[in-house]
């Protein structure tokens, strides 16, 4: 593996170009020139021993010409290719910088509907660069998509209670969205803010904490025991599901 001196990403040392930015990769391209060259020199080895000397000599002449010229031509595109690469290059940072000033606005605004329709409508952003962003907005996502389901299925208890339905599965999932939203605010803790999204993670869990607290009853202790035994979405809230309704009926 290498690393690009343009972007930053890691890539194969085998590969031509840098796959994220489109950065040439140097050591190939002179490996591929130095390549062509051995085998010009095999050629030529090739008919001093083959032919009588008279004609190797002059095809050894005419295989220069061509191998010059091949080189000449290889050398054009080479020089063709690194200065539509840099200019590329120079275009890809220049929206990166952008995209980056946009979302970075957002962010300070703590604008997440926002920032996930500026996502959305920009398919190329798939950087390590984004990354703060994309994790950020996978929370919000949880905690509006609980949000949104769970003051229905309250206010229908509130009202209804229970009268032969049976709301245990529709409030843990509504559980679910929340835990995985504050179990993924944990792991960004967890591993230092490595993207400096410590003000996001402050703010996604003053958020998301008094909601669940409001309305489905329940201690910040009990949420933290929650948040901890979550290991997907395969994770069982049943028994909370339950107390949760008792509480709110």
């Amino acid at each position: 593996m290498i690393t690009c001196k343009y972007c930053g990403a890691q890539y194969g040392d085998d590969e031509k170009i840098c796959p994220y930015c489109g950065s040439e990769n140097v050591g190939v391209s002179i490996q591929e020139q130095q390549g062509y060259l051995d085998a010009i020199n095999r050629k030529k080895q090739e008919l001093n021993t083959v032919v009588p000397q008279q004609k190797a000599k002059r095809a050894v002449k005419k295989v220069h010409r061509i191998g010059l010229v091949l080189i000449g031509l290889f050398l054009i595109f080479a020089i063709l290719a690194a200065g539509y690469s840099v200019i590329r290059t120079k275009q890809d940072r220049y929206r990166q910088q952008e995209a980056l000033k946009i979302l970075e606005e957002y962010y300070e605004k703590n604008d997440y509907e926002g920032m996930i329709e500026y996502l959305h409508s920009k398919d190329y952003l798939y950087s390590a660069t984004y990354d703060k962003y994309d994790k950020l907005c996978e929370v919000y996502y949880y905690y509006s998509t609980g949000l949104e389901y769970l003051e229905s299925d309250i206010d229908s208890i509130k009202k209804y209670g229970n009268n032969g339905v049976d709301w245990s599965e529709s409030i843990e999932y509504d559980l679910s969205c929340f835990f995985r939203a504050l179990y993924l605010l944990d792991k960004l803790e967890r591993n230092g803010y490595v993207y400096n999204e410590e003000e996001g993670v402050k703010y996604l869990r003053q958020l998301i904490m008094p909601v669940v607290q409001q309305n489905c009853k329940l201690t910040e202790t009990e949420i933290q025991a929650a948040v901890a035994r979550y290991e997907g979405y395969e994770t069982e809230y049943f028994d909370l599901a339950e107390e949760v309704i008792r509480r709110v009926s």
